[in-house]
């Protein structure tokens, strides 16, 4: 089986040929989950929680081998593993492409010109994976005191056999520690929300928390961080129109990156919400 697919590039287009290497099992999932959920009105309490186990088999991962008979044999360290499989028909020279090989940048040992990357990737079944835990809602009003809602979850992944192919290194480790850390372990929310007493003032706090999290094959990891958030509203116009002028102040506290290179700073700014 093979597919293709055109890919545009600065000096034409470049084809990307896809061949199927090995029989691919459907990845499957059974999955368990018991909630509670409860409403309380003379305490203005609303109780949503659940707890929940995921079980996927054979789960599809990807794998990176070299392709390139030179860099497969280049001097010094070696790139990577190499491909288990013949070069597939067409990796010099596109399919039913005539025209004269020029040289690839991507192949990163040897002179010979070629159109194909010195590398190749595919897919296999590489394992299982438990994902299990537990989420909670609390909801509480209170004429006094105001709008809470406090959110937390608790997430456990367990994964066997990801991250490898044992038909290329039979010394293979058969654990993928980076895909057990791809979900905080632990976040939590916490708002509060009151009408002010003061010129139709409103005022909103924020507080969240959001465990440490390693992007999975090879990613960066991602710290664990809290962010707070502060928001002053005045409503105006018709009752019950929602017209809004606002001041907020987001992540007070202190910077933090959420992405590689994506630093989130502290802010503040004015809106402003019209609703006819």
């Amino acid at each position: 089986m093979s597919a293709r697919e055109a890919t545009a590039s600065p000096i034409g287009v470049a084809d990307i040929d896809h061949w199927a290497y090995r029989d691919l099992k459907p990845e499957s999932v059974k999955y368990f989950d018991i909630g509670y959920i409860a409403q309380i009105p003379k305490l203005g309490l609303h109780i949503d929680a659940r707890l929940f186990k995921n079980r996927y088999t054979n789960f599809i991962d990807e794998q990176s081998c070299i392709v390139d008979p030179e860099s497969q044999h280049r001097p010094g360290s070696t790139l990577g593993p190499n491909c288990p499989f013949e070069l597939p028909l067409g990796y010099d020279r596109p399919l039913g492409y005539a025209g004269t090989a020029v040289r690839n940048d991507a192949v990163p040992f040897g002179r010979s010109p070629r159109y194909g990357h010195y590398k190749a990737f595919y897919y296999f079944n590489s394992g299982d994976i438990d994902v299990q835990g537990a989420d909670l809602s609390l909801t509480w009003k209170s004429r006094d005191w105001g709008h809470f809602r406090l959110t937390h979850a608790l997430t456990r992944i367990d994964a066997t056999g990801l991250g490898i192919d044992d038909t290329m290194d039979i010394n293979a480790i058969s654990k993928d520690g980076d895909f057990e850390e791809s979900a905080p372990h632990l976040s939590t929310t916490l708002l509060w929300s009151r009408a002010l007493p003061w010129w139709g003032l409103s005022a909103n706090l924020g507080y969240y928390h959001v465990g440490k999290v390693t992007w999975p094959n090879g990613g960066d990891d991602q710290p664990a961080y809290d962010r707070f958030d502060i928001k002053l509203a005045k409503s105006f116009g018709k009752p019950g129109q929602r017209n809004e002028v606002s001041l907020t102040a987001q992540n007070v506290n202190e910077e933090h990156i959420e992405f590689r290179n994506y630093l989130i700073e502290r802010r503040v700014f004015f809106s402003l919400q019209l609703v006819w």
